[in-house]
């Protein structure tokens, strides 16, 4: 038996759970929340599995062999070292880390641990953009290598009652930018096949005028010559949109969270989505990983590049000046 261990009773949980326990030979079998309530409540849920209150106990189990991380950002870091420290694969939500440099931690120590790190980017399996991906690909559309695109995702993002007060603390992890900006800067990396090179952005809190942020707007360049704006609103009054536009050599392609189309005769036609359970999905993809060896689509070093990404264009709204996302990683100690 493949025993889980959930640690965090975050927005996620239940879903990652379900899908744990939908795997052949797979359990939940331990949950580790702070809150006791939550973790009884939890755990009361799936049969009256153990709860604890320090997610280290609940590492230390033998009848855990990997552990699923959705507590909040500035803990992702800690709760895998400890995980891999002792013995257990990881699969964590996204951002793998607050910073490149921590995700070259767990990357490294879970080299050394012989163990699998996942990170939660869960675009890589949502029906939209496996559409997408396969699109781009496809010789038979023939859209031809991605150009340009523009990637908008506005929405209310500060219901206070929505959000608890760690998310609203760019110290901890909140704010739009690690948050959301982390699954477009993901999305276009994965639906492409090409790695970010360099950004300049302007990021800030012009809404809202808290201590996390609200807006982004950041120019990406890839490795091939395709080129991304990215926008991200969190409006105090505004209209939701969540869009991108690949604009290709033969033709558009526009995604949505529920549609993919094709334009070209100045006219859009859509294409079939495949209807996906996205942490389903996610989760036998890491099951594989720890069981069979399989591949992931989303390892740390991935992760790890994702937040480098995001870090270069922070510093790029600091500085003003266009920076190599080679430079942050560099600096993180990525690749030794």
């Amino acid at each position: 038996m493949f025993g889980v261990g959930i640690i965090g009773v975050g927005r996620t949980a239940n879903a990652h759970a379900r899908a744990a326990a939908a795997q052949p030979d797979c359990a939940v079998v331990a949950v580790a929340e702070i809150d006791e309530p939550r973790g009884r409540e939890f755990a009361q849920a799936r049969g009256g599995i153990p709860w604890h209150s320090d997610f280290r106990d609940l590492c230390a189990r033998p009848d855990v062999h990997a552990v699923v991380i959705t507590v909040p950002n500035f803990l992702h870091a800690p709760a895998a070292l400890a995980a891999i420290a002792a013995g257990k694969h990881v699969l964590c939500e996204k951002p793998l880390a607050l910073t490149a440099a921590e995700c070259t931690e767990v990357a490294v120590a879970a080299r050394r641990a012989g163990v699998r790190v996942s990170v939660g980017h869960h675009y890589h399996h949502t029906g939209p953009t496996l559409a997408a991906r396969a699109a781009l690909a496809s010789a038979e559309l023939d859209l031809g290598p991605p150009v340009m695109a523009m990637d908008v995702w506005h929405k209310s993002f500060y219901d206070p009652p929505r959000r608890p007060p760690w998310f609203l603390d760019a110290a901890k992890g909140g704010g739009m930018w690690p948050m959301n900006g982390s699954h477009m800067v993901d999305r276009l990396m994965f639906t492409t096949g090409q790695r970010v090179v360099s950004v300049r952005a302007r990021i800030g809190n012009p809404f809202w005028g808290l201590a996390a942020t609200d807006a982004a707007h950041a120019f990406l360049t890839f490795d091939r010559g395709f080129t991304a704006a990215v926008a991200h609103a969190g409006w105090r009054d505004g209209v939701n949109r969540f869009e991108t536009e690949f604009v290709c050599a033969r033709g558009f392609l526009r995604v949505t969270d529920r549609e993919v189309a094709v334009g070209r005769g100045r006219a859009y036609e859509a294409l079939p989505v495949p209807a996906v359970d996205t942490f389903s999905s996610q989760f036998a993809e890491f099951h594989a990983a720890c069981t069979a060896g399989g591949r992931l689509s989303a390892p740390a070093e991935w992760g790890g590049e994702v937040v480098a990404v995001l870090e270069a264009a922070e510093e790029s709204s600091r500085t003003g000046a266009e920076v190599a996302v080679a430079d942050v990683l560099r600096r993180a100690g990525a690749g030794d």
